[in-house]
């Protein structure tokens, strides 16, 4: 009697362990800890570049400018004195009308300086006539009546210019279609080195230019 209650027990033991061990088997394991972060990826290349597009139109063509005063020939002349030559043409010439009834132009000089400005002399000549040149200087005084006068004189000088005048008595807006303009700008130096010179005769100017 004993011996199967012993028997039973045991059993009942051997039962109770499988149930647990079975049941131990069923349920998931515990989560592992996270695993490291993965390596980033790479970027894939860029794209080749595309084509150039076609050309665009061209821009509206620019307005002129004002005109500038007359141009010249290079400049001539030793290391005191110096020349220019001129075309002055109607187009060169502005009208004044009242009260001063002249016409005038501007001719570029860049020989005057502020030297020669101060302690200097320029001179003017005119002439009619390219081939031979006959140089006239200024001012030049034509009477074609008894009542009506012509003036071309140098009207003024500055820095860089000259200004040259054309005067009717009449007032009468008229001027010679062309004419030629030399300026002669003698240094201060210059005039004491020729003190004997007549800067009114070409001949003796010219004389010292090409010295």
């Amino acid at each position: 009697m004993k011996m199967k209650k012993t028997i039973k027990i045991a059993t009942t033991i051997i039962m109770l362990s499988g149930i647990m061990l079975f049941q131990s088997c069923s349920k998931d394991g515990a989560q592992g800890p996270k695993g490291d972060t993965g390596a980033a990826g790479t970027n894939g290349a860029n794209g080749a570049t595309g084509a150039t597009g076609p050309q665009g139109p061209a821009g509206p063509a620019g307005s002129n400018g004002a005109q500038g005063p007359v141009g010249a020939t290079g400049a001539t002349g030793n290391a005191n004195v110096h020349s220019r030559t001129f075309t002055v043409t109607q187009s060169n010439w502005n009208w004044l009308g009242a009260p001063n009834y002249y016409n005038y132009a501007l001719l570029t000089v860049p020989e005057i300086t502020a030297s020669v400005a101060d302690s200097g002399c320029v001179v003017a000549y005119l002439s009619f006539a390219q081939n031979p040149y006959t140089w006239i200087a200024m001012p030049y005084i034509y009477y074609p009546t008894t009542t009506q006068g012509h003036f071309i004189s140098l009207g003024s000088y500055y820095v860089g210019g000259v200004r040259i005048r054309d005067y009717w008595t009449d007032g009468i807006n008229s001027v010679q279609t062309q004419c030629y303009v030399k300026i002669v700008t003698i240094s201060g130096t210059g005039k004491m080195l020729y003190p004997n010179t007549n800067w009114n005769n070409y001949e003796e100017v010219e004389a010292i230019i090409n010295n």
